[in-house]
């Protein structure tokens, strides 16, 4: 996960907001509970997503936030915190075991001494995972290597390592808490074309750094322009959209919508280089 799946804030209400800075530090302290402190520099907006949807998702009330102090920031004033539940902790796991395996993907591929050293700090921490959730991090694993196949085959087509990322995505949460199991389908769908749209982003911004130093990038080496990255990008996102619209929504709803309709739209503007300009 790379953080791309955001809100666009200045169209949150107030208490909205709020709402969604405590599942964000709800979901920072669930993963510093479970694997420590550092564990927690792995924390996206991504998951954060994934948490308050899964919340949305399930057939038990929410717990109240609540007021406590930042473990990381401990000498700020007291912030809202959403509380521990089943919906966070899945996050958190799926947060560590992304966040590990792109660290050790880092260190096979590039050499770079901060992903192995990050790695081995989080290596406990994806053990307990991989104990707890034997098939998420078997899903992940899987998901790396075929993508590194891809980029060691210099792959040219430009939906192939972004699909091989969102079916990774998607089997790694094969097992989210849900409430109801006629809805995994859709929740499925969700997650395949919200991947894509993930990959495909984060391909595009990186080009630049990736040409200077001579790394794997479809974009680069397919030679594709602004007008195919955004039709992609514009597809997968909307693809997305339609099967978060066979979802029932039951908490959050304003939140989530923002972020899928507003701050993913926003965000892959202003990576292609427009304006947004939001719906009437």
């Amino acid at each position: 996960m790379f953080g791309y799946v955001v809100p666009l804030k200045n169209e949150l209400k107030v208490k909205e907001l709020a709402q969604y800075n405590a599942y964000y530090c709800g979901l920072c302290a669930c993963i510093g509970n479970r694997f420590g402190e550092l564990a927690r520099l792995t924390l996206n907006y991504d998951s954060t997503f994934i948490a308050m949807l899964l919340t949305s998702l399930s057939n038990r009330k929410p717990g109240a936030c609540f007021m406590r102090h930042c473990g990381y920031k401990p000498f700020h004033k007291k912030r809202l915190f959403a509380p521990d539940s089943e919906a966070l902790c899945f996050s958190a796991d799926l947060n560590l075991a992304l966040g590990w395996h792109k660290l050790q993907d880092d260190w096979q591929d590039e050499r770079k001494v901060s992903a192995f050293l990050g790695k081995g700090m989080l290596r406990q921490a994806n053990k307990r995972v991989a104990a707890e959730r034997p098939n998420m991090v078997r899903a992940i694993a899987s998901g790396i290597k075929a993508l590194s196949e891809l980029e060691q085959e210099h792959c040219d087509v430009l939906d192939a390592p972004a699909d091989c990322f969102a079916r990774m995505l998607c089997a790694a949460c094969a097992e989210a808490p849900l409430s109801d199991p006629h809805i995994r389908p859709a929740f499925q769908a969700l997650l395949y074309n919200l991947g894509k749209w993930i990959y495909l982003s984060d391909a595009w911004e990186d080009r630049s750094r990736d040409a200077r130093e001579k790394t794997y990038n479809v974009f680069n080496i397919s030679g594709a322009d602004v007008a195919r990255a955004g039709f992609l990008m514009h597809y997968s996102l909307n693809e997305a959209i339609k099967a978060y619209e066979l979802l029932d929504i039951a908490v959050n709803r304003e939140i989530l919508d923002n972020i899928l309709y507003d701050g993913c739209a926003a965000k892959t503007q202003m990576l292609l280089g427009g304006k947004y300009e939001q719906p009437v």
